[in-house]
């Protein structure tokens, strides 16, 4: 697995959370973990409010949504088959982390 490849998630919350995309680079693999953030259903006639933070992207004709607030470090063993990368969203993807860590200034973190 690479950065930016888009796996199945074999976890309980694979209904609302069909995939994974591991953020981790690869100088971490040697452990039994990886650093993912879930890829949310889109529901059609929701709204999202933050296109920066949730981009949208579609996988295997379903549309998704980068939930960066989510990420988490997974076993290994609950990270499905690959099914396509989302290397060419790396800007997108790179942003909404920063953005989701960003302080504002004046305001405690």
């Amino acid at each position: 697995m690479r950065r930016f490849d888009v796996c199945r998630n074999r976890g309980k919350g694979r209904s609302g959370y069909p995939y994974l995309v591991i953020v981790q680079s690869k100088a971490f693999n040697k452990g039994d973990t990886r650093v993912v953030i879930p890829l949310v259903t889109f529901t059609a006639g929701k709204t999202l409010k933050d296109r920066k933070l949730h981009p949208l992207v579609t996988i295997e004709d379903k549309e998704v949504y980068l939930s960066p607030l989510d990420i988490s470090s997974i076993p290994v063993e609950r990270i499905g088959p690959i099914v396509t990368s989302l290397d060419d969203q790396a800007d997108a993807i790179r942003d909404a982390i920063d953005d989701m860590m960003r302080v504002e200034r004046g305001r405690q973190p």
